[in-house]
């Protein structure tokens, strides 16, 4: 009787096994990540189009549509604070740059539209002051989208 050890290739071959399942699961983490980065872009990008259409909705006649208008804006200033702020995945992170200023814009729009209606009149050069930033915010949000339509 032969007392010699078997070869070493089940081991060789549950060695290979295990590298693949590391391998593949370390792909599927990156997968996850860009999978939960783009939903919460898409997100984002539907909630705006929400807040952009109650906007146009808001009627200047009715009573307490500044204070609504006002709402609004708050709501977009607070959507892009968070979408700054949310882990970006190494290939997105020039749309994280670009979301950093969209948010900055957006609340220094936000700050000066409540200077504008706040007070005890109508203070025309804050709202001037609010529609400079806020078209600054547009600039960066196109630009976040132009950059992600260029990356997917």
């Amino acid at each position: 009787m032969d007392t010699r050890t078997a070869p070493a290739r089940p081991n060789f071959i549950l060695l290979l096994f295990l590298v693949a399942a590391l391998l593949t699961g370390c792909g599927s983490a990156k997968v996850d990540e860009l999978r939960t980065y783009r939903d919460a872009m898409t997100g984002f990008f539907d909630r705006l189009a929400d807040y952009d259409r109650a906007i146009r909705g808001i009627d200047p006649e009715e009573e307490g549509a500044s204070q609504e208008f006002l709402s609004l804006i708050d709501s977009v200033a607070d959507e892009c604070v968070q979408i700054a702020a949310i882990d970006t995945p190494e290939e997105y992170l020039p749309v994280q740059e670009s979301s950093i200023r969209l948010s900055r814009d957006m609340q220094l729009s936000r700050d000066a539209f409540h200077a504008a209606f706040e007070g005890e009149s109508f203070n025309a050069e804050a709202f001037s002051e609010a529609m400079e930033n806020y078209e600054k915010a547009n600039q960066g949000l196109q630009e976040m989208i132009r950059i992600l339509h260029s990356e997917g």
